[in-house]
């Protein structure tokens, strides 16, 4: 996998490419819609966040949101 990040005084990002074969998955097609949600845990910090909001912990794939591939 390559992963690139960056951190400013009021943000952060981060950019991660993962080969499609990592996953075992064929390589999707424009148009597939995958479920799937990012998650960021600092406990040290009490911060957990996730992009597509879950009830009871981060592993909830049926609060995952949906990526429509391009």
């Amino acid at each position: 996998y390559q992963v690139a990040a960056q951190q400013d005084r009021d943000y952060w990002f981060i950019e991660l490419a993962i080969p499609w074969a990592t996953l075992k998955m064929k390589p999707p097609q424009a148009g597939d819609q995958l479920f799937a949600n990012i998650c960021r845990c600092r406990p040290g910090a009490h911060e957990y966040s996730c992009w597509s909001q879950t009830i009871r912990g981060f592993q909830e794939p049926e609060h995952f949101g949906v990526w429509t591939l391009k």
